[in-house]
């Protein structure tokens, strides 16, 4: 399963621009998140998840279970700071 065909919005470098001018021109569309998955990454096993906000860094797992992660991180900044004692 792939983040596309979960319907979120995915794009990724064709120019090969460096990771600066990626994040730059990340910031530059809105992107709320960003995936940084690069040589050492794979390797691990592991992709990179930047905040774009907050500038957070948290590394979830390739392969089963990815979406559901990467999911699972958008609601949770969607919630962050909500009162739900009041609701």
């Amino acid at each position: 399963m792939s983040l596309r065909a979960e319907g979120y919005k995915a794009e990724y470098d064709l120019v090969g621009r460096g990771l600066k001018a990626q994040m730059k021109y990340a910031d530059k569309i809105g992107a709320k998140f960003c995936i940084v998955l690069g040589s050492n990454e794979l390797a691990a096993g592991e992709a990179k998840l930047k905040d774009m906000e907050s500038g957070e860094e948290k590394e979830i797992k390739l392969g089963e279970g990815f979406v559901e992660s990467f999911s699972n991180e958008l609601i949770a900044k969607m919630f962050s700071g909500a009162d739900f004692e009041n609701v």
